[in-house]
């Protein structure tokens, strides 16, 4: 739980994690909310993915263009 508040402290404008387990935990830290609770239900909006840079200034233009990037 300290590495939690810490990388919350350190990091005030993203939303922290914690899933304690008794095997391992795993925290972490992201720009995007992941889940929230609505009218009791929880929501997951994830828009997370990457993309692998082009070789040129232009085909990086036109990657970020890519419908998938909308």
């Amino acid at each position: 739980m300290r590495r939690c508040n810490r990388l919350r402290r350190g990091n005030p404008q993203c939303h922290t994690f914690l899933v304690d387990e008794a095997d391992g935990a795993l925290v972490g830290a992201t720009p995007e909310t992941l889940l929230s609770l609505f009218d009791g239900a929880i929501r997951s909006e994830s828009v997370a993915g990457t993309t692998r840079r082009g070789e040129s200034a232009s085909e990086d233009a036109s990657l970020a263009e890519s419908p998938a990037d909308q």
